[in-house]
């Protein structure tokens, strides 16, 4: 368990300041609300709240789990959730695991419209006041609601935790049946499968996490309205053509980093249902 506890510790180590960071970003935003309220900054506070709860959910459905070994704290816990168990389980482990999902989905789907935003500036800057005015109540609409109903079969089923013998671990398992056709037990299969799956968390993380990085580094109107929130700068009237102007010397950066969040999201949840799923057909989605 030397790995897995090396990797939650590491994980640790830069997720939790990163999302003290996030809600710092977040803070000055509000406090500086007439000049940063642009529907850029709608969108990143959109993606705060997602991406927040999406990393604080998989510590239920994932991380914890994942770290926890036949023999360690938690897997008396996680045994007492466990498929055949009916009573003591104090943990709606179905809402919580049909969260994983929907949230999922729900990153994914404004990851996209930050693309599609950054390109209307950059392409259709005339346009773009016009195009998001009308277009981002519903753009937020659709990214959250469908979802919802997509995956409320998984809602409906029984959510269990199961130990993994050859990853010495606990998974998160649902009896609701898919195509087995489309599935690889990547706790079955070959080494660098079992742990490239084990490691794509990491990846996953970077996309989470670095939107508040990437924010501080390339807008310097952030970084001075963070050293202002911190006192280390006097307050300037210096936003005053930011509505206009949108925050234009990070944007071509963040078109970039979006659509690589859009291709990596995309590997991403093709390795989560091979993370949560059995290859044995007639068996239940993990």
């Amino acid at each position: 368990m030397d790995l897995f506890n090396a990797r939650f510790t590491i994980q640790a180590a830069y997720g939790i300041p990163s999302v003290i960071l996030y809600f710092i970003t977040v803070v000055f935003l509000f406090k500086n609300w007439k000049q940063f309220d642009t529907y850029f900054f709608r969108l990143y506070i959109a993606q705060f709240i997602t991406n927040i709860w999406t990393y604080g959910n998989s510590f239920i459905t994932l991380r914890l789990p994942q770290n926890t070994c036949q023999n360690c704290y938690l897997s008396e816990f996680f045994l007492s959730h466990s498929k055949n168990q009916t009573e003591d389980v104090i943990l709606p482990l179905d809402v919580f695991y049909t969260l994983h999902f929907q949230f999922a989905f729900i990153q994914y789907s404004i990851i996209t419209i930050n693309c599609v935003n950054r390109f209307t500036m950059i392409f259709f800057p005339s346009e773009y006041q016009k195009i998001w005015q009308l277009a981002t109540w519903p753009a937020l609409f659709l990214s959250i609601f469908p979802w919802f109903y997509l995956t409320e079969e998984i809602l409906f089923s029984k959510c269990y935790y199961e130990y993994v013998p050859t990853m010495d671990c606990y998974a998160t398992k649902t009896s609701y049946a898919i195509n087995r056709f489309y599935i690889t037990d990547v706790h079955k299969t070959s080494f660098w499968s079992q742990y490239g799956a084990l490691f794509i968390s990491f990846g996953s993380d970077a996309l989470t996490h670095s939107s508040p990085w990437v924010l501080i580094v390339f807008s310097s109107k952030a970084r001075m309205c963070l050293l202002e929130l911190f006192g280390f700068r006097k307050k300037k009237m210096i936003f005053t053509s930011i509505r206009s102007k949108a925050s234009t010397e990070f944007f071509g950066a963040e078109v970039k980093f979006h659509s690589l969040e859009v291709v990596l999201k995309s590997l991403e949840i093709g390795s989560l249902v091979l993370e949560v799923t059995r290859s044995t057909p007639g068996q239940e989605l993990q």
